[in-house]
């Protein structure tokens, strides 16, 4: 977990990062824990929790946030057992707060970097001052008319992208942009059912965060094949293709959420 909680910050900074930070594991003080992982286990809303909360849900809470924060450790653990982090250039494509993005820098990345359509860039200051980490923000989008990533990132030894594939309505170009970014190796979280086929299947729940009409409505729930992800990644240079052994108290816990991680 990003723990930030011994930092010495003014109440409108932290008050600034219980909304930046709401989707990732981050501990602030208070001390405050923020995260969807109750979200992703029940469907629950709540982001923010007070350690001394009297809430209802605040045991639950605090417990799929630890979840999650060790979730996040063991796909950072695997890639640096498999590729090594130490040394080597890394970027978050999607990082919201950035969470991975600090713990590379921590990690020993030579770059560490966070590319993101939000504007993150004071979340990344006041992270990266708490924690001595060095992590940069750049600001981008992903054109699915042109299939690209749009701002100022080139390539990187490493690159992230977590639980974006899912909302994606051309995946096949998205895996594509994200290989073209990776030197070494990528790692992909999304949703990826077993099949034998190669498959894309969307969900009827559209319109979900881009509001596109078709054919770009396709943002819910989108789904490829692990056949069809492999035989991607191999056709685009990677040699090898491995799964992250997935533990009981990922998040979300639904069978197709898997972590892959390509490696050239």
């Amino acid at each position: 977990m990003i723990d930030l909680s011994a930092a010495s910050m003014s109440a409108a900074d932290v008050e600034y990062l219980q909304r930046t930070c709401a989707y990732q594991p981050f501990k602030l003080p208070g001390p405050i824990y923020t995260g969807a992982a109750l979200g992703m286990a029940d469907g629950s809303t709540v982001r923010v929790m007070a350690e001394e909360s009297d809430h209802p849900e605040r045991d639950r809470f605090l417990a799929e946030t630890g979840n999650q924060a060790a979730m996040y450790e063991q796909l950072l653990d695997f890639v640096d057992s498999e590729v090594g982090i130490t040394g080597s250039s890394f970027v978050d494509i999607a990082c919201n707060a950035g969470y991975f993005c600090y713990r590379a820098s921590q990690r020993g990345a030579s770059r560490s970097v966070g590319f993101d359509l939000g504007d993150y860039a004071r979340t990344f200051d006041l992270v990266n001052g708490a924690l001595g980490s060095d992590a940069k923000f750049v600001k981008g989008t992903y054109s699915q008319r042109r299939h690209e990533l749009l701002g100022p990132i080139g390539q990187f030894d490493i690159v992230f992208n977590i639980s974006f594939l899912c909302h994606m309505s051309d995946p096949t170009f998205v895996i594509e942009t994200l290989a073209e970014r990776a030197k070494k190796a990528l790692l992909i979280f999304s949703k990826f059912p077993r099949d034998d086929d190669y498959l894309v299947r969307f969900s009827k729940n559209t319109r979900t965060y881009s509001k596109n009409a078709f054919p770009l409505c396709f943002n819910g729930a989108t789904e490829v094949s692990d056949t069809l992800l492999e035989f991607a990644l191999k056709d685009l240079g990677f040699s090898r293709v491995l799964e992250v052994p997935k533990q009981p108290t990922w998040l979300p816990r639904a069978p197709e959420w898997r972590a892959f991680l390509a490696i050239r």
